[in-house]
């Protein structure tokens, strides 16, 4: 308080009507000063950047608590962003400790595999069009690869038929060579 009490002195003692500010004035500017904390009660009685530079006359409790407000909401802001970060890394943690029943993962591989009703029903594709589909999409990838197999041999002078890849003899045959060294 003797603090609070000392802030309230240096705040009005370069005002002309400073005499006429009595004990109960003082006090409750203090008491005012008391709920804030100290850096910005420091910074709203300071004479030359506080609370007096934005009023004429001995400041009241309203200019002081709003200039305390203003100096306090950065704070505020501050405390409330690192109780959301909090809260977000709790909320964090729980889902990745959350286990998960295994009829769950059981759903969800149903889906995937669309053995799922739904599933089927969504894609509109019964077992035997989604195996038919994929075996059309294999056969695609099996008859590019027999085209990359057959220009590679075509380009080294083998035979196909031997069923050889040229990559795979330029690698036998370097191994070969790093063997006989």
């Amino acid at each position: 308080m003797s603090e609070a009490i000392e802030a309230v002195g240096r705040m009005i003692r370069g005002y002309a009507n400073k005499g006429q500010a009595d004990k109960s004035y003082i006090g409750a500017i203090a008491e005012l000063l008391m709920r804030y904390p100290k850096s910005v009660a420091l910074a709203c009685a300071d004479p030359f950047h506080g609370v007096v530079t934005q009023t004429k006359f001995m400041p009241t409790p309203s200019d002081i608590i709003g200039f305390c407000e203003r100096k306090a909401a950065p704070m505020h802001e501050e405390s409330a962003r690192e109780d959301r970060r909090a809260d977000q890394l709790a909320a964090r943690e729980d889902w990745q400790n959350e286990v998960i029943p295994e009829s769950l993962k059981e759903k969800s591989r149903a889906w995937l595999d669309r053995t799922d009703p739904a599933a089927k029903q969504l894609t509109g594709l019964n077992s035997a069009e989604h195996a038919a589909r994929q075996d059309a999409g294999l056969a695609k990838i099996q008859e590019a690869n027999r085209r990359v197999f057959e220009a590679e041999c075509k380009r080294d002078g083998i035979d196909p038929a031997r069923g050889v890849s040229p990559s795979l003899l330029k690698t036998l045959q370097h191994d070969t060579k790093t063997a006989a060294e």
